[in-house]
């Protein structure tokens, strides 16, 4: 049993040394996140969280709408024009119903094969919204997607500077003004593609006509796009059906908690975050590691907390692991005094049977 108690400290110490893959710094600005606004790794993820640890949510599931005008890729705007409300992570899109309708291409180009597409939008006026994905910047060859209000289709198509082409368009239910939906296109390393409205699947492609073949797109931009109506885009989310593939995964996260303001930090610079750490009431930040490396350097101003735990003590292990420590020494002193008390009552046992055996032998 005291080898059993003895074996859980390196548990503990496991414990501690990976708290610094994801480590929490109250009441700390990252200024190298503050003083990048325009970074191709810092993004501006809105004010619309109430803690840090939201922030910290928003950052590891990014919705590439919250610093579109910072970061977008691409636009075209068909007679039509776009805005954006980088607090509350919108984009409006107002197309007037021209030839190519309008876009906005939002996410890097995804490296993946396979990949998934999550927006949200609501249309205001008109009928159609939707997204394009499969595309490349300036001359835009992509695969569009749209709901239709005016036919309660889903209809999609491919679309090219010189080109528009409708290729189909499949029944769905009935598309309002005013409403939010979710579209979900899962594209396949195949080429081939699934499109979901409202977690319901509409259109699986099957026909070579409808893949995204590679030498025809060779890009993997996705923006948000719209046709003949104005179209309120609430949020674009990317993920992939292999949770060990990401492509934008967050490093560092920092919260105002005097305007709510939350950035996101997607690059790979940790000793940039780290050296730039500096006392700030109104923030709260965190920096994030996938490799779980050593931290060779390290704030002087204030202590980090590992995140998940109520505190920090002042030797930098937190109350919980702490506690733990005391726990598993208790324990084993326990143990150990338990030990020597049954030394000691075992061996009075022995002397006080022996004393009786000598009393009763006859004189």
């Amino acid at each position: 049993r005291m080898e059993r108690v003895f074996t859980l400290l390196p548990a503990c110490l496991i414990v501690s040394i990976n708290a610094q893959c994801d480590v929490s710094f109250p009441e700390q600005e990252i200024s190298y996140i503050s003083s990048n606004p325009s970074s191709s790794f810092v993004y501006y993820l809105g004010n619309q969280v109430s803690s840090a640890t939201q922030c910290k949510d928003a950052c590891q599931d990014i919705n590439y709408l919250c610093d579109a005008q910072q970061k977008h890729s691409y636009s075209y705007m068909d007679g039509g024009s776009w805005s954006h409300d980088a607090d509350q992570c919108t984009v409006n899109i107002n197309d007037p119903g021209n030839d190519h309708g309008s876009l906005v291409l939002l996410t890097p180009n995804i490296a993946s094969a396979e990949y998934i597409i999550d927006v949200n939008l609501r249309i205001t006026s008109g009928g159609e919204g939707g997204l394009v994905f499969g595309a490349s910047q300036a001359s835009y060859p992509g695969v569009w997607l749209i709901i239709n209000r005016y036919d309660n289709n889903m209809n999609f198509g491919s679309l090219t500077s010189s080109e528009y082409v409708n290729w189909d368009g499949v029944s769905t239910k009935t598309i309002s003004l005013n409403f939010d939906y979710t579209i979900r296109v899962h594209k396949l390393s195949s080429g081939h593609w699934r499109a979901y409205l409202d977690g319901d699947l509409v259109f699986s492609s099957s026909s070579s006509y409808h893949m995204l073949d590679s030498s025809a797109f060779p890009d993997n931009y996705v923006g948000v796009y719209a046709w003949l109506g104005a179209v309120t885009f609430n949020s674009l989310r990317l993920s992939f059906s292999n949770s060990s593939e990401e492509e934008t995964v967050c490093s560092g996260y920092q919260f105002n908690s005097a305007t709510s303001a939350c950035f996101g930090y997607y690059g790979t610079d940790y000793a940039a975050l780290y050296d730039s750490l500096s006392p700030n009431t109104n923030f709260d930040s965190g920096i994030i590691s996938t490799t779980c490396q050593p931290i060779t350097t390290a704030p002087t101003t204030k202590i980090p907390t590992p995140s998940g735990s109520a505190s920090s003590s002042k030797n930098g292990i937190s109350d919980r692991d702490l506690l733990l420590s005391i726990i598993i020494v208790l324990v084993s002193c326990g143990c150990f005094c338990a030990a020597v008390l049954f030394f000691v009552w075992s061996r009075n046992k022995r002397i006080e049977q022996e004393q009786r055996a000598q009393h009763a032998q006859p004189k």
